[in-house]
């Protein structure tokens, strides 16, 4: 093997030009001199030897097997170590050290140090992003708006449920006991709502001699005395109240009694609700001769805030009638006798006085009424649903294996007072927690799932304590939940009355003559049975006419208003083979304006001739 040896030099001479002379010196480090005389070393013998090489020292270089692959002398990346980076959409193929990570829409990234952070961004209506997931009970509240509702949420939530209670928003009270007329007063005080908007008992003149026609108004004896001017015919005095609700039914209540003149029936005697200022009746009962004080009221709905009542009576010249007992007030439909009657639909313990409450602060929003519920004592005291049926196969045999739910929003002031159960005559209670008191609406629910061995079935209303408590949106529903804020009432639901609403206006009254279209407030004309938001009424009807057999147009038609036709119609007239006088009936249904009120028209034969027998709502529509 050929090799070169260099000499040692310690004084090496200056090459020629253009030349340069290599040489070792003592030590065996290998030097160059330059042709123009500069010398610099090379390297030395550690650069041989088996030192690592650093950022300072020159040495020996390694490389990591995993990260090089090294081929006939040429070291290669390892196929292991990344060179680009694929992505969903191209490759990102970095020419320097650096990889840039980008965030996205909904993405935000971050570095520091040796990490990078992904970080994903808030959802919103304007961005993309994440959510947190809902809980079963978030989503059934559906009040959550911060959070993503997922497959399965969905399975506990209440799709297509159908409320199987009837008269669930508590809108028709066939069986309530509020009443007006003769012989009814102010019923002492059993349907009364809040304070009286006037009580005069005779003792002050008040306002009673301030609006009069033909008459003054005195006081004596505790007494109200009308007399009359000198006229001799119709005298009036009226007082404009203040302070009623518009939509709200008040009562105007009153006792009478004759004078040196009488309250019989003559030009509109009796006690009338007009409009502020005056006008048409909005509400009147008619008085009869009295001996002796007689009870009279008369219920209407408020049309303003200052609607007036009035006291006509018909009189000879110089003549007095006398009043005493004034009393206004709001009243409201109820059951408050001791026995089981409740709203059509629901029954009661006897103990518990119950009542259909007008919208106001103990109402909950999405109804317009509530049930209040008053009294009770030691011990349960309830209130079922299909109380008269739950015996009946054909209603309990529907629930029998099935899991079914009972929910409402409660409010009392009284902890520990009310809760619901689902009970059947297996003696199987499903009762829910107890109302935590505090005077504010919560939401109760209670659930009987596999319903296997009943032989009759009650969803009721449980009282523990003599208080009172306000019930809204009650459901009973198939399934293990419901969830606040998941009410609905049966859409175009039919409720049948357990007995009929008889018309104060038209039921047994005679003497009609032939009227136009006139409005009747189906409302307070059935002393508050039949509710607001009513969209049709199946109307019972029978009339007779006293000359019916010789005129052919003698009829009693209904219909909602000018605009919507469809209605109820009785005919009498051309009769003839059967006699004047006869009787005929009908049943059908009639469809309500926006307000659940009607029109009537009536075409007599003559003057006071046409007498309408029987004018009573059977069922009612309520307006979905």
């Amino acid at each position: 093997m050929a090799k070169v040896v260099l000499e040692e030099q310690t004084t090496p001479g200056t090459p020629a030009a253009d030349k340069v002379a290599l040489y070792p010196k003592a030590g065996g480090q290998l030097y160059k001199i330059s042709d123009d005389g500069s010398e610099r070393q090379l390297f030395d013998e550690s650069d041989f030897g088996d030192a690592a090489a650093d950022d300072v020292t020159k040495g020996i270089a390694t490389f990591e097997a995993d990260d090089f692959d090294d081929a006939a002398g040429k070291i290669d990346l390892a196929d292991s170590v990344a060179k680009s980076v694929p992505a969903d959409a191209g490759t990102a193929t970095p020419s320097t050290h650096a990889l840039t990570i980008a965030g996205g829409e909904g993405i935000d990234t971050s570095g520091a140090g040796s990490t990078v952070t992904i970080t994903g961004e808030d959802a919103s209506t304007a961005n993309k992003g994440i959510l947190p997931i809902a809980t079963d009970a978030e989503a059934l509240a559906a009040t959550e708006t911060a959070k993503a509702i997922v497959p399965s949420n969905l399975a506990a939530l209440p799709i297509h449920q159908v409320n199987l209670l009837t008269n669930s928003g508590f809108g028709v009270w066939s069986n309530s006991a509020l009443t007006q007329g003769r012989t009814i007063g102010q019923q002492s005080n059993s349907f009364d709502v809040g304070a009286a908007i006037l009580d005069n008992d005779g003792t002050a003149i008040g306002s009673w001699n301030g609006t009069t026609t033909r008459c003054t108004v005195a006081v004596g004896g505790g007494i109200f005395t009308m007399t009359d001017d000198g006229t001799g015919t119709t005298m009036e005095t009226s007082v404009d109240l203040v302070g009623l609700t518009i939509g709200k039914l008040y009562k105007f209540s009153a006792t009478l009694d004759n004078g040196t003149g009488t309250w019989a029936v003559g030009a509109g005697a009796g006690l009338q609700v007009e409009p502020n200022g005056g006008g048409a009746n909005i509400a009147y009962v008619a008085s009869e001769t009295e001996v002796g004080f007689e009870s009279y009221s008369v219920i209407w709905e408020a049309t303003e805030t200052n609607n007036r009542i009035t006291f006509v009576a018909d009189v000879g010249v110089g003549e007095t009638v006398d009043f005493d007992d004034v009393y206004v007030i709001e009243v409201t439909p109820g059951c408050v006798a001791a026995d089981a009657l409740g709203p059509d639909g629901w029954t009661k313990s006897g103990a518990l006085g119950i009542y259909r409450e007008h919208n106001g602060s103990n109402t909950k929003d999405g109804s317009f009424y509530s049930l209040k519920v008053v009294g009770g004592n030691v011990g349960i005291y309830v209130i079922d649903w299909n109380g008269d049926a739950h015996t009946k196969e054909e209603f309990f045999l529907k629930f029998r294996g099935r899991s079914i739910t009972f929910g409402c929003w409660v409010k009392t002031d009284t902890a520990n007072h009310f809760r619901l159960n689902i009970t059947d005559k297996g003696g199987s209670n499903n009762r829910s927690s107890t109302h935590l008191g505090g005077d504010d609406w919560e939401w109760l629910e209670t659930t009987a799932n596999n319903v296997t061995d009943n032989t009759w079935m009650k969803a009721r209303f449980e009282f523990l304590t003599d208080n009172t408590t306000y019930i809204s949106q009650p459901i009973l529903a198939f399934g293990s939940s419901i969830g606040e804020g998941n009410y609905s009432a049966p859409p175009g639901e039919i409720v049948w009355l357990e007995q009929p609403a008889q018309s104060n206006i038209l039921n047994e009254v005679n003497g009609h003559s032939t009227t136009g279209w006139t409005d009747l407030n189906v409302e307070a004309d059935t002393d508050g049975m039949i509710s607001k938001g009513i969209s049709a009424l199946c109307l019972g009807m029978q009339i007779r006419d006293s000359n019916s057999g010789a005129d052919a147009n003698v009829y009693l038609t209904t219909r909602g208003n000018s605009t919507i036709a469809s209605g109820a119609v009785v005919y009498v007239g051309g009769l003839a083979n059967i006699g004047d006088g006869a009787r005929s009936e009908s049943v059908g249904w009639t469809q309500c304006d926006s307000s659940g009120n009607i029109q009537y028209n009536i075409q007599a034969s003559g003057a006071g001739t046409f007498d309408t027998r029987v004018f009573e709502i059977l069922a009612v529509q309520i307006r979905g």
